[in-house]
């Protein structure tokens, strides 16, 4: 017991004298000071001061650096270098870059670095850092890419070896845990870094969503049946589908979270999904029992929809059937700078809206800008109430008309009367009066209620329009008044419509206001004893109304104002699409024929706003459906992005050889006359083709004067015409041109045919069977209507010949690349007459 107390003492008494001697040495302790993020070179270093004396950290300690363009990952890891345990033997680099500040990513310097991770990065930030990353991999360093397409081979790391594989999760599940774990995970992999690599901390990144669900589905069964049971479904009501790449997260939920309980708020059923890739059960959440579930999506995923095979991405909206919307949160606006802008970024114009329209997706709607917290410093996508509730009400339209029975659906075809008058019905390259007839019997065969009359044939239908359907200039009032007085149009009450002009903004009100004075304005207006009214002309077939989109402005200067976009639509403009909403009940409208004028009024260039930009103001959430002719890739970018219209090709008329005319054909004439006569009439010919190039002003084409030509020898005249003057004939009469107008509904046949055929097929055509034809000459539209090539295509086009038996009987040979070629000529003629 002695022993045991003595030793007690002895240890109680040592116990004391280490406590004293610590407190001593704490006392002694310099001051630890982390400096995090200087400005020049963006490294973390830690400052020891003691007794007036810098200590700098440890130089040999490893360098990674990160450029990103996600602002919650950069801040995450650079709360990761305030860690001890991390800077004592890592030095971090962060690079927030954007394609938006060139600032941020030129100039940058990471050829010292030991591992570079590079996420997410545009090709102008790709540009920029090449040669500072490619030095860096010549001095040893591992190069990690994600989330983008290396085209600069930067990339020396193989992500998709499963010794690499927990980098893209650790990343994607996000988080400062999981940087802090990945950073751990590089430092051990690539650098030598003693520490204890741990698994990511998961987060559910794919599957079916609810804010109110207690967890996320990975069948659809199981989120019908909890959806079924928590009292939301209603089976009488249109389904949404919703797309994103991941489960909500902190940063997108605030935009996806409104949309959702928006669109249920408004009676729709909601399924929310994600789309990706990387989820293998992305095409199966809106399929159940081998059928699609949704009405319409709304997807806010940008670029292609399925990245890595882009044909998959579109043969699953065609399995889905539904028109996709896409809803924009921009990656670089916030609300107030979207407001003030013209539109999206050209850049975010590629990968908003560009390569997701190569997928058919439509609308383009902004809903979502971003913005950051106060108090976390974390960024979030914050929604936009009005753009939200316009892209619901437009999808929820669009879900409805997908229900209705076509003998329901009410439809306004809107042709166009441009400048007024009796002479101004059309469309580009399309004949209207037989279209029309088209369309409306088409209509009828599917179900929809034009009426129990008989459709009239084009010239009667063309004299209701001339009659009942034409826009009348203000010059013209006794011709209004005689529309009115003999024929069925709409009217509009002055009161109506000033009610509904009340509802407008007070800005845009005022622009109208300060064009086109007080409403109701002056054109279109029809007054008798008990008022004015707008009139609105067109021709009812039961559910069909055919009307004339108004006229842009004055009539008396019209082709100036057409494209003028900064000129407010005048008070009848805009009476017109509230009419057809509100008063007629349109469940669709057809804009027939390109193109119109509602897609170039008065806002922004993209994305929209329906409280400030005219074509979304007046289109409400009328959907919208556009027949485009194929070949004005151009303007028909337009009517989808700003008219938020679904385009539907039509063809253009049949491209036809030019072929010779008049002077032209005489003077080819003429050139063959003289290279075949010799003696006293050949110097007559000479003389008769130098009247007719001189007449053809063909010296400003060929560059050799009137003069000059008369001034030359026998042998460099013949040899000029004969060759330069010849040929230069040949391109003119071989060159393509459109032949008439497309009817839409009715491809072309017989010779018109054989002519679009041959069109397509170009150059090789020709050249192939110039191989085994002795006279090249002679395959040139300038010698005859009909060339060997038309007889080819004539007969396996219309004879159905094959075409091996086609050239044998033409041209008494065969030639596989003419064989071919052929073949290609009954795909394309198979294409255009299911057109």
């Amino acid at each position: 017991m002695k022993y045991i107390i003595n030793n007690s003492i002895l240890a109680l008494v040592g116990g004391l004298a280490i406590l004293m001697f610590v407190m001593f040495a704490i006392a002694q302790q310099p001051e630890l000071t982390y400096v995090i993020g200087n400005d020049e070179k963006e490294q973390s270093l830690i400052n020891v001061s003691m007794n007036n004396k810098s200590v700098d950290p440890p130089e040999n300690r490893v360098k990674i650096a990160f450029v990103a363009t996600s602002a919650n990952h950069i801040l995450f890891i650079e709360r990761v270098k305030e860690d001890t345990n991390i800077s004592k033997s890592i030095n971090i680099t962060t690079h927030l870059v954007s394609t938006e500040d060139p600032a941020s990513y030129q100039n940058i310097n990471m050829s010292d670095q030991n591992v570079i991770m590079l996420v997410h990065l545009g090709y102008p930030i790709q540009d920029a850092i090449k040669k500072t990353v490619q030095t860096a991999k010549d001095n040893g360093a591992y190069v990690i890419t994600y989330q983008f397409k290396d085209v600069h081979n930067l990339s020396n790391v193989n992500l998709s070896d499963p010794e690499y594989s927990n980098i893209t999760k650790y990343w994607d599940y996000s988080g400062e845990e999981n940087m802090n774990l990945l950073i751990t995970f590089i430092g051990v992999k690539f650098c030598n870094v003693s520490a204890e690599i741990l698994p990511p901390v998961p987060t559910p990144l794919y599957g079916i969503y609810h804010p109110d669900a207690p967890n996320v589905f990975e069948k659809t069964i199981d989120y019908l049946n909890w959806y079924n049971n928590s009292g939301k479904y209603n089976a009488s009501n249109c389904t949404i589908g919703i797309h994103y790449y991941t489960i909500p997260t902190r940063e997108n939920a605030p935009v996806l979270d409104a949309l959702i309980n928006l669109l249920e708020s408004k009676g729709a059923n909601v399924i929310f999904a994600t789309y990706t890739y990387k989820d293998p059960n992305s095409s199966d959440y809106f399929i159940y029992a081998n059928k699609s579930i949704v009405d319409a999506v709304i997807t806010l995923t940008s670029f292609r929809l399925h990245y890595r095979d882009e044909e998959r991405g579109i043969e699953y909206l065609r399995e889905l059937n539904v028109t996709p919307l896409k809803g924009i949160s921009s990656y670089y606006y916030s609300e107030e700078v979207w407001n003030n802008s013209t539109g999206l970024s050209p850049s975010e114009i590629a990968w908003q809206i560009a390569l997701p329209e190569l997928d058919g997706l439509t609308e383009f709607i902004f809903v979502g800008g971003k913005t950051k917290d106060n108090v976390s410093n974390l960024e979030y996508y914050e929604p936009v109430k009005y753009q939200m509730d316009w892209i619901t009400n437009r999808v929820i339209s669009y879900a409805k008309l997908r229900r209705m029975n076509n003998s329901e659906k009410k439809v306004a075809i809107i042709y166009y009367n441009h400048g007024g008058g009796k002479n101004n019905l059309g469309a580009s390259y399309l004949d209207i009066s037989p279209s029309l007839k088209n369309l409306l019997d088409a209509m009828k065969e599917k179900g929809y209620e034009v009426g129990n009359k008989s459709i009239p044939n084009r010239t009667e239908l063309i004299d209701l329009m001339i009659h009942q359907g034409r826009n009348i200039g203000t010059w013209a009032p006794e011709e209004l008044e005689k529309m009115v007085n003999n024929y069925s149009v709409m009217f509009i009450p002055e009161r109506e419509y000033m009610e509904w002009f009340k509802e407008l903004p007070k800005n845009k009100r005022e622009e109208v206001i300060d064009k086109w004075g007080e409403p109701p304005g002056k054109i279109m207006i029809y007054e008798n004893e008990s008022g004015k009214y707008i009139v609105i002309p067109g021709i009812k077939f039961g559910n069909v109304f055919l009307t004339p989109q108004p006229t842009r402005g004055w009539l008396q200067n019209n082709s100036v104002l057409y494209h003028d976009k900064e000129l407010a639509p005048h008070h009848q403009y805009i009476a017109f699409y509230f009419w057809l909403k509100k008063k007629f009940g349109a469940d669709a409208i057809i804009h027939f024929g390109t193109h119109g004028t509602q897609e170039w009024l008065p806002g922004k260039e993209t994305a929209l706003s329906v409280k400030e930009c005219w074509p979304a103001i007046l289109i409400q959430d009328l959907p919208v459906i556009y027949p485009y002719i194929m070949d004005n890739v151009g303007e028909g970018t337009q009517a989808k992005r700003r008219g938020n219209a679904v385009l539907v090709d039509h063809l253009t008329p049949p491209i036809v050889a030019s072929g010779l005319y008049g002077n032209l054909s005489i003077l080819h004439g003429k050139i063959h006359a003289y290279h075949n006569t010799e003696g006293p009439l050949k110097a007559e010919y000479r003389e008769t083709i130098i009247e007719l190039y001189n007449n053809l002003s063909l010296d400003e084409d060929l560059g050799v004067s009137v003069d000059e030509l008369r001034a030359m020898n026998d042998t460099n005249f013949e040899n000029f015409v004969t060759n330069e003057l010849h040929e230069y004939i040949h391109e003119l009469a071989d060159a393509f041109m459109p032949y008439g107008l497309h009817i839409l509904g009715t491809p072309p046949d017989d010779w018109k045919l054989i002519s679009m055929v041959k069109s397509m097929l170009g150059d090789k055509f020709n050249n192939d069977v110039a191989e085994i034809y002795p006279n090249y000459s002679l395959l040139s539209s300038a010698h005859e209507n009909c060339t060997v090539l038309e007889d080819l295509l004539s007969a396996v086009l219309c004879n159905r010949s094959t075409p091996v038996d086609a050239q044998m009987m033409v041209l008494g040979k065969v030639s596989a690349n003419v064989t071919e070629d052929l073949n290609t000529a009954v795909a394309y003629a198979d294409n255009i007459t299911k057109c």
